[in-house]
């Protein structure tokens, strides 16, 4: 099969002494510095090289096949929109050379194209041009355009007027009917709301069932895992990882997991208010996400939480409880988790809630820590009722989205229930 993207040691070098040089910082002597080294810069010789020279994309060596949906996943900075950008021809690499088969739509940056003081349906003309589309194809999909982002009503009025939620559906309404081959999405769909999110998911993925080339970058697994079967692991401006997308993602935790490891602390503190102590002999100093943790995840997912005590004594029977609540503040999930033991000083515990079964929503938390069971005498140490937030994303871990459900039956779905092997009836006698 052909590509449609292929990238050759391609790099980018950002020069921050020279950018500050720009922008009046720095002393007398680096102006007067520069001053001198710019005629050099002018014909064309390379500067010498500092130690403040950044490279945000380094030797990166990456070919994508036509039709391919791939996703792009990396902590901040790790050089994914720095990629992006050269792809579709926002930046020249500084080194390197990569080359790609077909019209490029890409979403990087919310506003991207737009004019503040035109209206709407200008702006649809506007973007569109900006995107390599003639005026007659924009004219031949123009209801389209208006009836996906959902912003028929507005479409008089200037786009100063619109929220960036409205920027976004507009954006990528654009650039989903553009005829392209090769279509490039950044973590914008962060700003639109979870429906329009799922919707541009769906769009993404029959785009890609149609032969056009994506390439996906988020921070949300469930999205990425749902939408591509290879994905590319950047860390410090490097590939990383090339491959399937769940031993990809796996990658993935494993980095944020060594240095969540050094800091020795929850990697995601929740801030937290304290409902009710009634002992000072074990307490719960810090709650937090396990590493590689999101506070979204799917239906049927996995959610790992870490709990950093400080215990004045040895407790050998340590219980807690916890409720996961619905936003009125109602529990919809209950458990109790196996007794535990503790020494003085400081443990870090964590715990696995496997199989959340509950409908897409945001929830928060409930926990409560002593000693002894239900039937049991107990003895209460801390509690805190409805904290941190946990949003349940409208697909399964396998990708498949969520179907409708009504909210009268309950916010947990369960799916467990089997059926007995049917046993056949003998046929009514006759009647005499």
């Amino acid at each position: 099969m052909s590509y449609a993207i292929k990238a050759r040691d391609v790099g980018k070098r950002y020069c921050l002494q020279e950018a500050r040089l720009l922008h009046g910082h720095g002393s007398l002597v680096e102006a007067v510095a520069g001053l001198v080294s710019a005629p050099a810069r002018w014909l064309g010789r390379k500067p010498a090289q500092t130690a403040e020279d950044f490279w945000a994309v380094r030797n990166v060596n990456l070919e994508v096949r036509a039709g391919e949906a791939i996703g792009l996943i990396g902590r901040n900075g790790a050089g994914k929109s720095t990629l992006l950008k050269m792809f579709s021809r926002v930046t020249d690499p500084t080194a390197g050379e990569f080359t790609l088969r077909g019209r490029v739509a890409s979403l990087l940056e919310v506003g991207t194209g737009f004019h503040m003081e035109l209206s709407g349906r200008e702006n649809i003309y506007l973007n569109g041009a900006i995107l390599g589309m003639r005026r007659h194809e924009i004219r031949q999909r123009f209801d389209q355009i208006v009836e996906y982002a959902g912003v028929a009503k507005f479409l008089e009025l200037p786009l100063k007027r619109f929220s960036s939620g409205m920027y976004l559906r507009l954006a990528f309404s654009v650039a989903a009917f553009l005829e392209s081959e090769i279509l490039i999405v950044d973590e914008v769909l962060a700003v639109g709301d979870q429906a329009f999110q799922e919707k541009c998911l769906g769009t993404m993925r029959d785009a890609a069932k149609g032969g056009r080339t994506v390439v996906f970058v988020s921070h949300n697994m469930a999205a990425i895992q749902s939408l591509t079967q290879r994905c590319v692991l950047l860390e410090q401006g490097r590939v990383a990882f090339d491959g399937p997308t769940p031993e990809a993602v796996r990658h993935y935790v494993g980095i944020k997991e060594q240095d969540d490891l050094l800091q020795r602390r929850p990697v995601k503190e929740i801030r937290c208010n304290r409902q009710l102590r009634w002992s000072d002999h074990v307490v719960i100093a810090e709650i937090g996400l396990a590493p590689g943790q999101a506070d979204e995840i799917p239906i049927g997912g996995n959610l790992r939480m870490q709990f950093l005590l400080e215990s004045h004594g040895s407790y050998e029977s340590l219980r807690m409880a916890y409720s996961i609540n619905s936003v009125a503040g109602v529990p919809v999930l209950s458990g109790l988790a196996p007794l535990i033991t503790v020494q003085p000083g400081q443990t870090l515990l964590e715990l696995n809630i496997d199989n959340i079964q509950l409908i897409p929503g945001d929830y928060d938390f409930s926990i409560n820590l002593g000693t002894g069971s239900w039937s049991d005498s107990k003895r209460n140490f801390d509690n805190f009722m409805g904290f941190g937030r946990l949003r349940v994303s409208a697909m399964y871990p396998n990708g498949r989205l969520f179907g409708e459900w009504n909210a009268q039956w309950g916010p947990a779905i369960h799916s467990t229930a089997s059926w007995v092997p049917p046993t056949a009836l003998p046929e009514p006698l006759a009647d005499p």
